[in-house]
């Protein structure tokens, strides 16, 4: 049942108009899909989503500085590339720092 309102209201938002009869069919079949969102998401967590929830704060503050970073050596890398430094290589590492300033006992830097 899920599964066929999310394609009924996919196929729904393809349909474009110009009119103002299009506008509110377009808001009430975007009302539709974020309730149809809201159904299919899972209401439960893992361990590795708790994990990075704990840490988002953390990861959150230490990772911006490490882009730039990588922005400045690497300016003309694939896009690709840059994205998997960035969000794989630098968020491990943000996550890391965050932990080891939890141990150390300065949670006060990541607002704890």
């Amino acid at each position: 049942m899920k599964i066929v309102l999310v394609c009924a209201v996919g196929i729904g938002c393809l349909i474009t108009g110009c009119g103002v009869e299009s506008m509110l069919f377009s808001k009430i079949i975007s009302l539709i899909y974020v309730l149809a969102a809201y159904l299919v998401v899972p209401n439960h967590s893992t361990a590795a989503l708790r994990k990075i929830s704990r840490n988002s704060m953390g990861i959150y503050l230490f990772h911006s500085p490490l882009i730039y970073l990588s922005f400045n050596f690497w300016p003309n890398i694939s896009p690709w590339l840059m994205v998997l430094i960035n969000f794989v290589g630098f968020g491990t590492i943000a996550y890391g720092m965050t932990e080891l300033v939890r141990k150390l006992g300065l949670g006060i830097v990541i607002g704890e």
